[in-house]
């Protein structure tokens, strides 16, 4: 677990296994999802500018 504090708000990035279980709880969460980077099994980050 990756804790990325920015100016308004805090990223966090898991390293999840990607599950339509783990799909359907984030979306439950009501979270914002960044994308899924399959390469590494996490969160994608954001594309920068």
């Amino acid at each position: 677990m990756i804790f990325r504090p920015k100016k308004n708000y805090l990223r966090i990035e898991l390293a999840l296994p990607r599950t339509a279980t783990t799909d359907e709880i984030i979306e439950q969460a009501d979270l914002d999802e960044l994308g899924y980077d399959t390469r590494w099994s996490k969160p994608h980050p954001p594309q920068q500018g």
